[in-house]
């Protein structure tokens, strides 16, 4: 710089005058620069609560499905009380119906008593609550992790997350609305995970308390998530300076807790009544080696891992024989059982190094193994949603070694050329996975949906073939009601496109059952349902043939029984008697008549094909004998009345006759021609208070028909 150019710049410099001391713009000079904010940690919450809600936001609109109506029909009754409801939740077993009282799970039935009291029925509703606490679970894993592991990790853990938020086995565990208890389980887990560290940070004794306070309450949503009680102080192993002996002393408010809430409970509660069929899980009533058992819990471990890595096909229900019993001699097993004796050997060896992916393992071989049915049989014999804890610890392992394979360091990921691939490798497989996650989405829309989709992968499982060939039926019985209804309006063109696919869901139907008694010998439900198909076809050899087999009621079937109900077995006998019937046996068909009512006195068909059969020949005395006994025992006594009411006519018994149809009048389902009868005949003995009564009640029940939905088209 020349002499003068520099001269200048001084004289210029010169002329400013000088700040003062105390001037603002002295004090922002003399002041340091406030460091930016980084808001990484921010931005990578709401990324992962996006994804997550994003990745099955579709599943949303979709309807009812399997199992819902465990929560939803209790959920709708205890709704209409309210908050009042709140002491019967807690004070019963969640699941219960005539045979069955089982489960405890108050927490998740409230939130929906809640939902229902508060908020709204519809599914759409309930999809959308478990899409929600899903996301939120997903950022509260993130923050759990950034405590744990530290935040230089932030960035693998945020990929742990991403490929959790987007795996494909969770599809069952968010789309399903049963499945909410799952999803509440862990988020109140994991929030205990994060008061548990707040122990470790501020050497507080209250949130010693707290956490397993916290994780009881996910146990009150599904007890299943118990084993991860031992996660916080390995955590605290692994990832803090904490002495073994401090660490151990937290275990005594653990066991203080949990011994408390078990002493309550065990007072408070009725014992467990739920019955285990062989189809669903052999292992629930059948006495097999522990050969067997512990080969095939190695197999069903095996699976659970490939279906982390290829999540396909995935299906609504597993259970016996899709998943079959095996023993040592299957190749499947010894591969098995290597890679978890790997997994094992790797723990062992590696413990003392306090790593991330050894957590890792021993989180992923904990949650898997309590549902190998080795320790004891798990419902279906595997599930999807039994792997939701489980997952996280696959992703933390599977992530971890991305990392590694790439040469990143997950304590500090750079945007450098080999973070370039990785980062784009974790794009690649969470897009692949989170496609898959959308398109399973859809196929839980419905259970007819879903069935029809899954049961080409499931035609070994026993149950499976039960659910859609009973699914199946009940769509029979709809179109061919619709088919019915569009020939009364004389629309032809309809009524055979109606029901000729009514034949076709029962031809279904009656494959799936076929196919269930083939893996499933002498299942009496199965054979039941092949009975009244056969029978509706008017197969009658056919019919008989199967309802005799039903009749047995032995259903052995090597791996526990499958009985017939008294109301089945009264519907079978009726049938039969029908069967017997139109063969111009009587006797025969009288004594199939009389089973039926023995074992359901409150099915009514039964009472009046007897009385008709009776009536035709010519014994008017038993069929009025017959129709008294329904009066007394069937809940709508309307049609016994107007029946004997028309044998009171056929006797030319007019004082009878028109008490019977008084007493037909009385209750809610009379025929109109009931009352237009009684009208008429108090009109012409010019009784017209009566006569008024009557007009009046013909007119609300023409009203009340006018009114009364037509069915769906």
């Amino acid at each position: 710089m020349s002499k003068s150019k520099a001269a200048s710049k001084k004289n210029k410099a010169a002329l400013v005058p000088p700040k003062k001391e105390g001037s603002s713009d002295a004090v922002k000079e003399l002041a340091p620069a406030k460091p930016r904010k980084d808001r990484t940690i921010l931005y990578q919450k709401i990324a992962l609560f996006v994804l997550a809600f994003a990745v099955f936001a579709n599943g949303i609109p979709n309807r009812f499905n399997l199992d819902d109506e465990l929560y939803t029909n209790n959920a709708q009754k205890a709704a209409r009380h309210g908050l009042k409801s709140i002491p019967r939740i807690f004070s019963n077993n969640t699941f219960s119906d005539n045979e069955n009282s089982f489960e405890y799970r108050p927490v998740t039935m409230l939130s929906f008593v809640l939902q229902y009291a508060y908020i709204g029925q519809q599914p759409p509703v309930s999809h959308f609550f478990n899409v929600l606490i899903y996301a939120i679970t997903v950022v509260l894993i993130f923050s759990i992790m950034l405590k744990w592991f530290k935040k230089e990790h932030a960035w693998y853990a945020f990929a742990v997350c991403m490929f959790f938020a987007v795996h494909p086995l969770h599809t069952e565990v968010v789309d399903s609305i049963k499945s909410r208890d799952e999803i509440l389980a862990l988020f109140f887990v994991v929030i205990s995970f994060n008061i548990s560290w707040r122990y470790y940070t501020t050497k507080k004794w209250i949130y010693l308390f707290l956490y397993p306070t916290v994780f009881i309450i996910g146990t009150l949503c599904k007890k299943t998530v118990a084993p991860l009680l031992v996660i916080p102080p390995i955590a605290f192993y692994f990832f803090s300076d904490m002495s073994i002996k401090r660490i151990l002393l937290t275990l005594i408010p653990i066991f203080i807790m949990f011994r408390l809430s078990a002493s309550v409970l065990g007072t408070v509660l009725p014992p467990d009544q739920r019955l285990f069929f062989a189809m669903e899980n052999p292992f629930y009533v059948s006495g097999y080696s522990f050969a067997l058992k512990s080969a095939t819990a190695v197999y069903i471990s095996g699976w659970y891992l490939y279906l982390h890595f290829i999540p396909f096909p995935l299906v609504f229900y597993y259970g016996y024989a899709y998943v079959p019993i095996v023993g040592w001699d299957n190749i499947w097993v010894w591969l098995s059982l290597l890679v978890f004796i790997g997994i094992g050997v790797y723990i062992i060896v590696n413990f003392r190094k306090k790593s991330i992916p050894v957590f890792a393992a021993i989180w992923f071989v904990l949650n898997l193994f309590i549902f190998s049915n080795l320790f004891r049989p798990s419902p279906g014999m595997m599930a999807e949603r039994f792997m939701y804890a489980a997952s996280l610890g696959f992703c933390m392992f599977v992530i971890w070694y991305l990392f590694r394979l790439f040469k990143v360091n997950p304590a500090g990921f750079e945007f450098n050329a080999a973070g370039k691939r990785l980062a784009l490798v974790l794009v690649v497989l969470c897009c692949a996975y989170g496609a898959r996650s959308v398109v399973r989405n859809m196929d839980w829309k419905n259970k007819f949906v879903l069935y029809r989709h899954d049961i080409k992968y499931l035609e070994k499982s026993t149950k499976a073939n039960m659910l859609n060939g009973e699914l199946m039926m009940g769509v029979s019985k709809l179109y061919t009601s619709r088919a019915i209804d569009y020939k009364n309006s004389g629309d032809m063109v309809n009524a055979k496109l109606y029901y000729d696919s009514a034949m076709s869901f029962l031809q279904e139907a009656k494959s799936n059952f076929l196919k269930a008694i083939e893996i499933t010998p002498n299942m009496g439900s199965a054979i039941n349902n092949l009975a009244v198909i056969y029978f509706n076809e008017d197969s009658t050899a056919q019919a008989k043939k199967y309802i005799n087999m039903a009749l047995k009621g032995t259903s052995k079937m090597g791996a526990g029984d499958v009985a017939v109900n008294a109301n089945d077995r009264a519907k079978l006998n009726h049938n039969l008697g029908i069967l017997f019937f139109k063969d111009h046996k009587i006797d025969s068909a009288l004594y199939q008549f009389e089973l039926a009512i023995y074992y359901d006195s409150t099915f009514g068909e039964a009472y009046f094909d007897m009385s008709d059969v009776l009536l035709m020949n010519h014994d008017t005395a038993d069929a009025i004998k017959v129709l008294t006994k329904a009066t007394k025992n069937l809940p709508d006594k309307g049609t016994a009345f107007t029946d004997l009411a028309n044998v009171a006519f056929y006797r030319n018994d007019t004082a009878s006759a028109v008490m019977y149809c008084e007493m037909a009048a009385q209750n809610h389902m009379v025929n109109p021609q009931v009352v237009m009868f009684l009208r008429n005949y108090y009109t012409s003995k010019n009784d017209v208070q009566k006569a008024s009564y009557y007009e009046h009640l013909l007119q609300q029940l023409i009203s009340d028909r006018n009114k009364a939905p037509t069915p769906e088209r």
